[in-house]
């Protein structure tokens, strides 16, 4: 298993962001760290706010193509970064 870091800008109004989150992550979920609502730099899908959320995770290399995807195609996600911690 590899360590990454992922962290996610969820819409303002999103319900409970960080239980969404852990269900999309397939693998192990080491830490997670709540940053809450922030300004963003320039909109996003016509928001001016996000709900940010930090997770250490492990997954296997097969889960990383298939966690991609599935965060590109839910609609209460504005942005994700998926970093390797190798």
């Amino acid at each position: 298993m590899s360590s990454y870091e992922l962290t996610l800008v969820f819409r303002e109004d999103a319900k409970d962001a960080e239980s969404q989150a852990k269900a999309l992550v397939t693998g192990k979920i080491k830490t997670t760290k709540v940053w809450g609502v922030r300004d963003l730099a320039y909109p996003i899908a016509k928001e001016k706010r996000g709900n940010y959320l930090h997770l250490e995770i492990e997954l296997e290399p097969g889960q990383v193509a298939a966690l991609d995807k599935s965060l590109r195609q839910n609609d209460a996600i504005l942005r994700h970064l998926l970093i390797s911690q190798a």
